[in-house]
């Protein structure tokens, strides 16, 4: 439940940071310019990778434990 509460803030602040920065180039008054940093944290997480890194996780957990 925290993890899925997690990825879903995650999800929203990246359209929040879509937006800002669709808004910023919007306005004449403005220098529109490249922000890599902003464009990186503007794409939402990969759940598919984040539920796989925590299975490989889990896994090497179990494995280094012995347990089953």
């Amino acid at each position: 439940m925290t993890l899925e509460l997690a990825l879903l803030n995650e999800q929203k602040t990246a359209k929040v940071i879509q937006l800002l920065e669709e808004f910023r180039r919007d306005i004449p008054l403005v220098e529109n310019r490249v922000d890599e940093q902003a464009d990186a944290m503007a794409e939402p997480a990969d759940t598919e990778r984040v539920l796989e890194a925590i299975r490989e996780t889990r896994a090497e957990s179990e494995r280094i434990t012995g347990a089953d």
